[in-house]
């Protein structure tokens, strides 16, 4: 009887492995503060990757939008002296055409960007147009590059 008291008291008595271990965490609750800390570091690394790349293509997209419409008001003033028998201007026209009757034909670029036109370009009954520069800037110094009308064609060339 005495040897399995002690037996019995053997086996109840935690092994030393038992005495340094904890049981497992539930660790269905969250986050540690380091996969947090990472996660924040890797999406920082990313969009400093991400944002030079972005304010480029936007540039480019403006730009790109500012050269389009510069093209098709030109061809549309081109047409509609045509069509009306009454020369349009786009920008300053010079005191000839205004004294003959020129229209000003602006440009309504998107939103940021503005025009020169230097000298100011006439469109023609005839089909015809003065010479001139046109130069496209967007907001903040961006530029939109600079282009010359000249005739018999009259479209925007680089």
């Amino acid at each position: 009887m005495f040897i399995r008291l002690i037996r019995s008291a053997a086996r109840a008595r935690p092994r030393r492995a038992e005495l340094t271990t904890f049981p497992p965490a539930d660790r269905s609750g969250g986050f540690t503060l380091l996969e947090v800390l990472v996660t924040l570091a890797l999406m920082a690394l990313a969009a400093s990757l991400v944002v030079p790349g972005l304010s480029a293509g936007l540039n480019s997209a403006g730009r790109h939008a500012a050269r389009l419409t510069l093209e098709g008001r030109v061809l549309e003033l081109r047409r509609t002296a045509m069509n009306e028998n009454q020369a349009y201007s786009l920008g300053l026209a010079s005191r000839a055409d205004v004294a003959a009757g020129a229209l000003e034909g602006g440009l309504q670029l998107p939103p940021g960007w503005t025009y020169t036109a230097e000298p100011g370009i006439t469109f023609y009954p005839d089909g015809t147009c003065s010479a001139g520069v046109v130069t496209l800037a967007g907001e903040a110094g961006r530029a939109g590059g600079s282009y010359v009308i000249s005739p018999p064609q009259c479209r925007p060339q680089k």
